[in-house]
Formats: structure tokens, C-alpha cells, sequence
């Protein structure tokens, strides 16, 4: 009889709660101060004359969410050992799994370019699709969730 090798896993156990808490703080810290960065940035554009909102706020936002990128990076190596390698190899939730690790590499190297790079063309394309995969990104985690649920 052939044995199963230990990293396949033919069940589907989730995460262990600490973990799984890593996941969202940061993810969701990710994603909440993203969209006010974004709202603040382009819709409101707070200043001296905006009532209610301090001008401290954008910039308060964008710190919030690069310290939320250094745990969110901390917690995809985390994952890539005792939750996706494992997951791929088993055959479990390729495509929403695939879809995510790709968004989030994505999401690295705009965030490395939108930090890094001069060149403001650079910075324009590296900006949009920033925010439009960080936006997507959540839609995207809540279905590989319930599909991970689900079966």
C-alpha cells in the first residue's frame, strides 16, 4: 500500500486561530487604511480649510498601511509554508489560492515601486494598479474563504 506523503494534505484543517487573526489584523488593516488613503487622497483632499478632517490624516493612513504591509509580508511567509505549499500540493483551492498569491506579489513590488521609484510615469502605472488589485483583493480573499468553507 502507498503511503500518503506527510506535506500532501487530504484534508482541509483551517488555520490555527492565531494565525488565521494575523491573517485578517493585517489583511484588513491593509485594506481599511488603503481605501482612506485612497478616499482622502482623491476624494477629499483634506487641507487647512477642511472641516473635521485634520490635513495629518492622509499621511497618518499611508504610515498606518506601510506597517500594515511589513506584518502582511510576515504573515504571506508565514503562510507560504503551513498553508499554501501544503494546499497546492494537495490540490485544494488552486485558482482562488493562485489568484491571491499573485495579487499579493503584485501588490509588493507596486508598493516597492510606488516607495521607491522616481520616475513619475513609473509611479502613475504602479499607482493604479495598486489600488485597483489592493481594492479587488478582499472580494477575492472572502470567496477563497467560503470555497475553503464550502467543501
Amino acid at each position: 500500500m502507498l503511503e500518503q506523503h506527510p506535506l500532501i494534505m487530504t484534508k482541509r484543517p483551517s488555520l490555527p486561530t492565531r494565525r488565521r487573526y494575523a491573517v485578517y489584523i493585517s489583511g484588513l488593516g491593509l485594506w481599511l487604511s488603503g481605501v482612506a488613503w485612497l478616499i482622502l487622497h482623491d476624494v477629499i483632499s483634506p487641507d487647512a480649510t477642511t472641516p473635521f478632517i485634520p490635513a495629518t490624516i492622509t499621511p497618518l493612513c499611508l504610515s498606518i498601511h506601510g506597517a500594515c504591509a511589513m506584518a502582511a509580508l510576515w504573515v504571506g511567509g508565514l503562510l507560504w509554508g503551513t498553508h499554501i505549499a501544503p494546499r497546492w500540493r494537495g490540490r485544494h483551492n488552486r485558482v482562488s489560492g493562485a489568484i491571491i498569491t499573485a495579487a499579493f506579489l503584485l501588490l509588493a513590488i507596486t508598493g516597492y515601486c510606488l516607495y521607491y521609484m522616481g520616475d513619475e510615469t513609473v509611479r502613475a502605472w504602479a499607482s493604479i494598479l495598486h489600488w485597483g488589485i489592493g481594492l479587488l483583493l478582499l472580494p477575492a480573499f472572502l470567496i477563497h474563504r467560503h470555497k475553503q468553507r464550502a467543501s
